[in-house]
């Protein structure tokens, strides 16, 4: 999985819609918007019977307002409502009305207490925050698998194979180069978030669906499309409350728009798997040893006993996350949990660790500026713990760009392996440079997102590298 958290501690992404106005989820589905301006008045008075929550909530709706209004205003300034609650509360937990309901805020000391708990459900998060009930949106589903089936594909398989595929990986990082920006020794220009999206689903097509697949244009357009299509539906049903998301698809074109770009995906998933399958069974019949092929389709086979899971629809979800993902050490419980320090977290209840760490001039001086000399005087200090917090895939209060403990993003050494040898081929064979009018600042999106312009282009040309990537031996 891929994750960017920024310098405060708040989550990037590298590819955001950029019509994600109130008005434009009014004119997404203006029905909807009728159907809860009716319940409104109902859902207000609804009162809770679990007993008065313990810690303060930093945001409560006045007397004129309701939590609907506030999760929308949360989403229009998540930022400046974050960062004031940190100052009337400090490290104190509290809750926080937040763009997909109300949320326990924990100070990221809490990071370390609750990073092996399994009775706070990443995955549940997951389901409800990305709508995984909604039909077309299954998919988002998938980590409740009751066998943890990606979890455990990705830590046992995909990690314990990363040397082996680093070869494959470095081959497909050469031909999609080629392909994305040819051999032209003249300066050109490039939309970059692009460009790179393509690059990104070819290297994890070629792990997930094999040689084939990472090539197969329609599969890559597909996937693409249902990535962006999904996670921009998802933003604009965000603070719609839960029991009525459901009725989503039947209002909204571009819900529609979703199951469409996911059932093409399926169409030509299938046959792949059919083929997977026949050759295996064939094998069986004839008495010799099945075909190995050393990707995730095989993996998931090999892990489910070819039952209890929908194969098109894992591979869509592993789609996604390769392309498109942010990661926050969100959780929800499953049951009431007592945490050693008495704090008292209800069944239920959604709860969040602050990465406020990573902007603290006290653990990374001067956070706000990029040095890229930062992490590698991290490596020579004396301090053990220090070095090991240094790493790319290291993990902790002071860093949850991939979560933290037994939930931590399982994918992060593959991310981290195809990162590297993406960046390898970029640097050695490419000259670059930034295009007139390109914007370095980071844009405000929604919540407490930020990502830079979607639309940024670098000028780049082909170069002579001074090490032969294609003529390296992998041992």
């Amino acid at each position: 999985m891929l994750s960017n958290i920024s310098m405060d501690g708040l989550p990037q992404v590298p590819y955001a819609p950029s019509n994600l106005s109130l008005v434009s989820m009014a004119q997404s589905f203006p029905a909807m918007i009728a159907i809860l301006l009716g319940l409104i008045g109902v859902l207000s008075v609804v009162v809770s019977t679990s007993g008065k929550p313990t810690h303060p909530l930093a945001n409560p709706p006045r007397w004129n307002q309701t939590t609907l209004s506030k999760r929308i205003e949360f989403l229009k300034n998540g930022r400046a409502i974050l960062s004031d609650a940190r100052k009337r509360y400090g490290k104190q937990p509290y809750r926080l009305i937040v763009d997909t309901g109300e949320c326990l805020i924990l100070p990221p000391e809490y990071a370390a207490t609750i990073r092996n708990s399994m009775d706070l459900s990443f995955a549940q998060a997951i389901e409800k925050n990305f709508s995984g009930h909604v039909s077309g949106f299954e998919m988002y589903a998938v980590l409740l698998h009751e066998q943890r089936l990606v979890q455990n594909v990705v830590k046992d398989q995909l990690t314990k194979y990363l040397n082996v595929l680093t070869k494959p990986l470095s081959e497909e990082a050469s031909h999609a180069l080629d392909v994305i920006f040819g051999q032209d020794t003249e300066w050109r220009e490039t939309v970059i978030a692009d460009s790179i999206l393509q690059l990104i689903a070819r290297l994890s097509t070629r792990v997930f669906l094999g040689d084939t697949m990472c090539r197969n244009t329609a599969w890559l357009e597909a996937s693409k499309a249902y990535t962006v299509a999904s996670f921009t539906m998802i933003l604009k049903m965000t603070a719609l409350p839960s029991s009525l998301k459901f009725l989503v698809p039947w209002f909204s074109s571009e819900a529609k728009d979703v199951f469409k770009h996911g059932a093409t995906c399926r169409a030509i998933l299938t046959p792949l798997l059919a083929e997977r399958r026949a050759l295996k069974a064939e094998a069986r019949r004839n008495g010799k040893p099945e075909p190995v092929f050393n990707d995730m389709i095989d993996w998931f086979e090999q892990k489910s006993g070819g039952k209890g899971y929908d194969p098109a629809l894992f591979q869509i979800a592993l789609s996604f996350v390769a392309i498109h993902t942010t990661i926050t050490m969100r959780r929800q419980a499953r049951r009431t949990v007592v945490l050693p320090s008495g704090l008292v977290i209800k069944k239920g209840e959604q709860i969040a660790v602050d990465g406020f760490n990573m902007s603290d001039p006290t653990v990374y001086p001067d956070p706000h500026r990029y040095d890229i000399y930062r992490y590698q005087r991290m490596r020579t200090s004396t301090d053990r713990a220090t070095v090991s917090q240094s790493h790319l895939v290291s993990t902790g209060p002071n860093n949850l760009s991939f979560g933290h403990g037994a939930q931590g993003c399982p994918g992060r050494f593959f991310a981290a392996n195809e990162m590297k040898i993406a960046m390898c081929h970029l640097l050695l064979k490419f000259d670059w440079e930034l295009a007139e009018g390109t914007d370095l600042e980071s844009r405000f999106l929604f919540g407490e997102t930020e990502a830079l312009w979607k639309g940024n282009r670098l000028r780049f040309r082909r170069r002579r590298e001074e090490v032969d990537l294609e003529g390296l031996a992998y041992v």
